[in-house]
């Protein structure tokens, strides 16, 4: 199986179906192409029938020679298209609804992530691995790429029991982060805070015995200034009598 393959042999397996394989490639991207050009080609290995993904996968690259070809095949698979598409986006919309509507089989390539060269029976081992792949697209089956949800789907139909981890992982694949504590911050009052706190302490009682000691003050002076301003007529008056009484 690809997944057994070893490098030399993986390289020698590209290159017979035309795949240049570059020097940086690892061996898990070797096997993820050379499974990829499997599928492509309808290359099924140690069987003598095709799975239902490979041979709608088939059936597709035998329309994809032609655009009107493609775009009848699209058609038939119940592909929504305007007719302005690319061949390159009806595959692409084609390959979406292949995932959605081919019986997933036990030697279906998984096609993404880490275990892409893998098939459905060897990373069904992976427990921690098979955990996330279900709780990502349970909690959100809208975002998640065709393969995952395709996988999920024939992990959750094959009754996988999901087992609890060590460490457990949110959908992301990232430790769950811990309850944040919210810390209330209270700052120390103003000076006029502090005044205006103060004064409203003191009780209405107090004010109003305080507002009338000012105004019989205020009138006191008030008063004293009028005293002082008649006093002061008085001794003009004065003055200018006995001026006139010496003249006379």
């Amino acid at each position: 199986m690809v997944s057994q393959m070893k490098r030399a042999d993986l390289i020698a397996a590209l290159e017979e179906l035309g795949e240049s394989p570059p020097g940086r490639w690892t061996v898990t991207e070797m096997r993820s192409r050379l499974m990829h050009l499997h599928e492509e080609h309808g290359i099924v290995l140690g069987k003598t029938k095709r799975t239902s993904l490979q041979e709608m996968v088939v059936q597709l690259n035998k329309a994809s020679g032609r655009k009107a070809n493609l775009q009848q095949h699209c058609q038939d698979l119940g592909v929504p298209f305007t007719g302005n598409e690319t061949k390159a986006q009806l595959q692409k919309s084609a390959m979406i609804r292949i995932y959605e509507k081919s019986a997933p089989d036990p030697t279906d390539p998984v096609g993404f992530g880490k275990g892409a060269s893998l098939t459905y029976a060897e990373i069904k081992e992976d427990q921690q691995y098979c955990n996330w792949v279900k709780l990502t697209w349970q909690e959100n089956p809208k975002s998640c790429c065709p393969q995952l949800a395709r996988l999920a789907q024939w992990l959750l139909n094959e009754n996988v029991k999901m087992e609890p981890d060590e460490n457990p992982k949110t959908s992301k694949g990232y430790p769950s982060e811990p309850d944040l504590k919210v810390i209330s911050l209270k700052k120390e009052p103003s000076r006029a805070a502090s005044s205006s706190a103060a004064s409203s302490s003191v009780p209405s009682s107090a004010i109003v015995d305080v507002l009338q000691t000012l105004t019989e003050t205020v009138k006191e002076l008030k008063d004293e200034i009028q005293d002082a301003k008649e006093g002061k007529r008085k001794g003009q008056k004065t003055s200018s009598d006995s001026e006139s009484f010496h003249k006379i």
